[in-house]
């Protein structure tokens, strides 16, 4: 009676909309702000840190994680340091402070935590899908690894079922 729910990233609005009541709706914004208030209460998006609050869910990929992660930082930073610090890399993306969920207290961690508990064709196959950056179709995983036997297809199954790939269908129909 299981079921797989693929979560997708959240939406970090569109590039036209600058009003701050339009940004305030985009659901990767109303994530940071509810996160950055768990950590300083009295955080408000204004039409000041509208602009970095966005870009920084823009940059993070609308990942929920990632969102949290960086809104713990407004304990210690307004928006527009986060943002600067981040676009100099994730390095510092981590939770500030204790928290029971070790494996989720930074990217790199959850990261390591799930590559250590891939079975090794499992990270041979991640490894060589690897030399995409962003998207990819199957067409092309398939062109690349020579043919989509039936071990690697079980094998890009089990890293769908994992959540380390996230399938996706095209406007044209191809799976991406």
């Amino acid at each position: 009676g299981e079921r797989i729910v693929r979560l997708q990233p959240l939406p970090t609005g569109n590039v036209a909309e600058a009003e701050l009541s339009a940004v305030a709706r985009i659901p990767a914004v109303e994530l940071f702000v509810q996160c950055a208030r768990s950590v300083l209460p009295e955080f408000a998006l204004t039409a000041e840190n509208s602009r970095p609050v966005r870009a920084l869910c823009q940059l993070l990929g609308g990942l929920p994680l990632a969102i949290e992660l960086a809104a713990s930082q407004a304990k210690l930073a307004a928006p527009e340091l986060i943002l600067e610090r981040f676009e100099r890399g994730f390095n510092d993306l981590h939770r500030i402070g204790h928290h029971p969920y070790s494996r989720h207290s930074s990217i790199s961690d959850i990261v390591s935590w799930v590559f250590a508990h891939l079975h090794a064709d499992e990270r041979i196959l991640l490894n060589q899908l690897a030399i995409f950056e962003g998207q990819f179709t199957m067409r092309a995983a398939a062109e690349m690894l020579a043919g989509l036997d039936g071990s690697i297809y079980r094998t890009m199954e089990r890293l769908i079922d994992k959540s380390v790939l996230i399938p996706d269908q095209r406007h044209d129909g191809e799976l991406s």
